[in-house]
């Protein structure tokens, strides 16, 4: 009867484990994290989780990812480490190469990119050498990363190889788990990744037929992964596409009940973009107003779960205080109110430096606007129309080379790319960048490139977004983005 009633519990507790597994990842899937964070995080309870060291592991990586997502630092790094020492200690080459890839991405945000590299080629060995039923689409994750992080370092040659590596694996694995048309998603992402990779290089005409490849592959449904494609499209001026994209997107993050969230923000910031891109204002500036009313909201309710978690840890210590000694309430009591009032402090100069900043961005998106829309009435006579043409040509190539982020970019460079003389260069920057002169204009590229580094990576140093953006003085560069946006770096980013 005792061994009847022990094998009822243990089944009990793993149909119980299965179910929130499935709840959870349903979860995540549709983009609702923190419900799946609360979801994984009761999983650790689970008997079965707690006397099965592969079980745990599993839920371990599932709350790395969610916080990754959530940005929850402190939580994230307590699961790596858990991670870290129970996959080294039974052999697991799967969650030891999850774990080190999750470490070297921490790392090169953190600056320190060669031991981040290291880390990263030591996860993706160990992935290829495992036996998971799902390697090649965990193998193919990781290779997006390490994609991704050589086009931060503008390596393409080496982002080139993991690209193709990436596509062969998706064509050619077989080992990729229970989720339906898991293998057609993979390989749309690697190919849009691969078309990302060519336009980089100026091997358009290859990058145009990954495109095609990717179209070829056809899946049901909507696919939340397409947006790795925009970056391809915008790049050869396929904005509407791009648009649509984004578009969808958002419906899909509405649908789920998750439109207040930094994916939704991302999107709608990356969609005003491209809105920006065909020249419509109206619904560029509206994109942006959102995004604004989205950070704010999201910085607010952050504000307000602070207080309440200082409250009841307030109320928990000061009751443990008084049952331990009654004769010290005054002393609490007082310690307790400088701590409000600082607290108070805290978030009333936290409120100005957001509005501050607020209201420095809308003047900014404003300014933009105006400038497009008065640019698009200038009639087609003569020089002037020759002069916005050339400036047409002049802004997409500086946009599409990146070239504002090379600190050593002059006026001979420009003039000898575009082919025209000195003078007439100054002459366009003036007339149609909205800018005095060309050291302006270029400025200008750089802080709105730094204002997007600062949103998408804010635990970066200000030293390394300067040296991003090709102003390696930080003084220069604090001095320059305070004439544009009337705050420092450092202000803009205080929450």
């Amino acid at each position: 009867m005792k061994t009847l009633l022990t094998l009822l519990v243990i089944s009990m507790a793993t149909q119980s484990f299965q179910i929130g597994k499935r709840q959870a990842d349903s979860l995540y899937n549709c983009m609702q994290f923190r419900e799946a964070y609360e979801v994984y995080l009761g999983l650790l309870d689970n008997y079965e989780v707690k006397k099965d060291n592969e079980k745990k592991l599993v839920v371990l990586n599932d709350l790395c990812d969610v916080c990754d997502v959530l940005s929850r630092k402190s939580e994230l790094m307590s699961y790596l480490q858990q991670m870290l020492d129970i996959s080294i200690a039974t052999g697991n080459d799967y969650f030891h190469s999850t774990a080190l890839m999750m470490l070297g991405k921490r790392l090169y945000y953190e600056g320190d990119k060669v031991k981040s590299f290291d880390f990263i080629e030591q996860a993706v060995k160990l992935m290829a050498n495992s036996n998971r039923h799902d390697k090649d689409h965990l193998l193919h994750c990781q290779l997006n990363v390490l994609s991704t992080l050589y086009h931060k370092e503008l390596n393409y040659e080496k982002a080139f190889k993991t690209d193709q590596y990436n596509v062969k694996i998706t064509f050619e694995g077989k080992n990729w788990g229970t989720y339906p048309q898991i293998q057609q998603q993979d390989q749309r992402t690697a190919l849009a990744k691969m078309a990302k990779t060519l336009v980089m290089m100026e091997r358009y005409e290859e990058a145009d037929a990954a495109y095609r490849q990717w179209l070829d592959v056809k899946i049901d449904g909507y696919n939340t992964r397409d947006y790795f494609i925009v970056d391809y499209l915008r790049a050869r001026g396929k904005y509407r596409e791009a648009a649509d994209i984004y578009e969808r997107l958002t419906e899909q993050i509405c649908a789920h009940g998750d439109s207040l969230s930094d994916i939704m923000r991302y999107a709608k910031e990356s969609l005003a973009e491209i809105y920006v891109s065909l020249g419509d204002s109206q619904r560029a500036s509206e994109l942006y107003r959102q995004v604004l009313v989205i950070s704010d909201t999201l910085t607010a309710r952050q504000s307000r779960s602070n207080t309440q978690e200082f409250a009841v840890l307030y109320e928990t210590q000061e009751k443990e205080r008084q049952i331990a000694n009654r004769n010290r309430w005054l002393i609490i009591s007082t310690c307790a109110i400088f701590v409000m009032v600082l607290l108070l402090a805290a978030l009333f100069y936290n409120n100005i430096i957001i509005r501050r900043k607020n209201h420095f961005m809308k003047l900014a998106i404003n300014d933009f606007a105006n400038y497009k829309e008065t640019s698009s009435t200038i009639q087609d006579n003569g020089e002037v129309e020759d002069d916005k043409k050339l400036f047409m040509q002049l802004d997409h190539t500086v946009d599409e080379r990146l070239l504002f982020l090379n600190p050593d970019v002059n006026r001979d460079t420009l003039c000898n790319i575009i082919g025209i003389d000195k003078n007439q260069m100054g002459r366009i920057i003036k007339a149609h960048s909205g800018a005095d002169n060309l050291t302006a204009y270029l400025n200008r590229k750089r802080m709105q490139h730094a204002v997007i580094l600062m949103r998408k990576n804010p635990n970066w140093k200000i030293q390394a977004i300067a040296d991003a953006c090709g102003i390696p003085s930080i003084s220069t560069f604090n001095r320059v983005f305070k004439q544009v946006y009337g705050m420092t770096p450092t202000e803009y980013l205080k929450k």
